[in-house]
């Protein structure tokens, strides 16, 4: 089984004991060949690692991928059902 091939089996698993990781490069090519997912959101922690969200608006897939500084990425958690929503704020000092 090659790379690509074997990120998208792990990245497609329900049940991880640990987070699949690989170079992120890797990582967001597999993300939009394999489940049409691109980049929806991003940010970056005091750590300085980026956590970052992938989705594809039109399947309702989603994947949310953690970014360390030496370059390595891991999957955090995916699902489907991804529905992106208008954000209102409710707080009146705003």
């Amino acid at each position: 089984m090659n790379a690509a091939a074997g990120l998208a089996v792990a990245f497609s698993s329900p049940a991880l004991a640990a987070p699949p990781c690989a170079p992120r490069d890797l990582v967001v090519e597999n993300l939009g060949k394999v489940f049409g997912e691109v980049l929806t959101a991003a940010g970056v922690t005091s750590a300085g690692a980026l956590v970052e969200l992938h989705t594809n608006p039109g399947k309702g897939t989603w994947t949310l991928i953690f970014s360390k500084p030496n370059g390595q990425s891991c999957h955090l958690a995916s699902g489907d059902g991804w529905q992106r929503r208008k954000l209102v704020n409710k707080d009146p000092r705003a």
